[in-house]
């Protein structure tokens, strides 16, 4: 599944998409303790700002630096970043019920700094 770190930490005026992912991440947990006794793995990953073209509809460009500059990283994830944490996750078979976050060490650091 994939979720979003907003089903973790969010924002302002995004209650119905933060509260879906929300779902989506506890929907996770139930159906990998559910789906374990037939030996099907499930679990998430929730991505925080990645370079779409939702994002960018949705800032523009002085923004998309600012948000590049709020990162440890001083970048935003790509999709490949989670294209290969996909490919991780289907290809080890003892994880199960987890949630990745691939967000770039966002929701590490204390908002009040």
């Amino acid at each position: 599944n994939i979720s979003s770190i907003h089903s973790l930490q969010t924002s302002k005026n995004i209650a119905a998409y933060a509260s879906s992912k929300a779902a989506l991440t506890g929907l996770t947990k139930n159906l990998a303790i559910d789906l374990s006794t037939f030996d099907i793995r499930v679990n998430s990953i929730s991505p925080g700002a990645i370079d779409t073209k939702m994002l960018k509809s949705h800032i523009n460009e002085k923004q998309l630096e600012s948000l590049k500059e709020a990162h440890l990283l001083k970048e935003i994830g790509t999709p490949k970043n989670i294209a290969q944490a996909c490919h991780f996750i289907c290809n080890n078979e003892f994880m199960n019920g987890a949630n990745l976050i691939i967000d770039g060490g966002v929701n590490i650091t204390l908002s009040s700094e």
